[in-house]
């Protein structure tokens, strides 16, 4: 689910590569790998789709651009991030032909919300030899920095006055326990178009329809919010038009984020609630605690019956 490349478009985060020199004598394609090439000889096939930065693309799908500015010979790589949360960007070459990159590649470097950073610049090794290059871009959200605050339990994430049993918990053996993204997340049954509230404060960052996980063959509705500590909430099987919620808006502990939908397996309604971090361009879940109804902290185990304490 989250392995976002930056030429491969995600459901909700899209990129758009900026260019800001174009020349007669510049070639560039994409191949069937998804690799951008760029080059002083034309490509092999005519029929390769065109480079982004030829193509117009709505201003409100800019979110994370890779700007390609100076000579084409000699190109400058900045990236600006408009999300409203932090990302760890990958930036790695492919083929390089009398071309050398500094700083060289990979790198990796984390970008704040709302900044715009350097990258990298090419250039060429020999002034009059032939050249081209490739690149890849992929970022994941969050930074690997991160540090989960876990003297806060999360409340339960439903109206105040209700309980709830875990139908499945950490490790669970229905699909949670095959990676590292739902590892740790917990299943809670409700019925259907029961209000969903936020276990712990923060800034909601994505609202999307995806995969829990890559192996996984449904696609479900969710909302991510960004905590003070740099972790994620994912609450998953929302219905789709209760969420009334913008990007980049505060969440308050307690506070209403939807309504719950249908679950994409096909399963009874039930909440699929995660917290997950940036370990190191990859996210996964990671344990966490509820709060009891006595304001104890409690690890959720299946079939523990979750009492919400206000």
């Amino acid at each position: 689910m989250y392995r976002y490349l930056l030429f491969a478009i995600v459901p909700g985060l899209l990129l758009l590569l900026a260019n800001g020199h174009v020349a007669a004598q510049m070639y560039k394609y994409q191949d069937e790998n998804g690799v951008w090439h760029f080059s002083d000889n034309p490509p092999p096939s005519e029929e390769r789709r065109r480079h982004p930065s030829q193509e117009a693309m709505p201003a409100s799908e800019k979110q994370v651009i890779i700007h390609r500015q100076g000579e084409d010979n000699a190109p400058i790589f900045e990236v600006s991030n408009t999300l409203p949360m932090p990302i760890q960007l990958e930036f790695s070459a492919g083929q390089l032909q009398n071309m050398r990159a500094d700083p060289p590649l990979p790198l990796r470097k984390v970008i704040p919300a709302g900044s715009r950073e350097p990258l990298t610049r090419f250039e060429k090794i020999d002034p009059n030899a032939p050249w081209s290059y490739t690149y890849r871009t992929r970022f994941v959200p969050g930074d690997p920095a991160a540090d989960h605050l876990t003297g806060k339990p999360y409340l339960p994430p439903f109206s105040p006055h209700k309980e709830f049993s875990i139908a499945q918990a950490f490790n669970g053996e229905a699909g949670h326990d095959a990676h590292a993204l739902t590892r740790y997340a917990v299943d809670i049954p409700m019925p259907a178009d029961s209000t969903v509230h936020a276990g712990r404060s923060g800034t909601l960052v994505e609202i999307n329809t995806g995969k829990l996980s890559p192996e996984r063959r449904q696609k479900t509705f969710y909302v991510r919010i960004l905590h003070r500590d740099g972790t994620f909430g994912l609450y998953a099987h929302l219905a789709p038009a209760s969420v009334k919620l913008f990007m980049g808006m505060t969440i308050n502990r307690g506070d209403i984020i939807g309504r719950l939908g249908s679950a994409a397996d096909g399963n009874s309604p039930h909440l699929h609630f995660a917290v997950q971090k940036n370990v190191g361009m990859q996210l996964e879940s990671i344990p966490f605690e509820f709060t009891s109804l006595e304001g104890i902290p409690q690890t959720p185990e299946t079939g523990l019956l979750l009492r919400h304490p206000l």
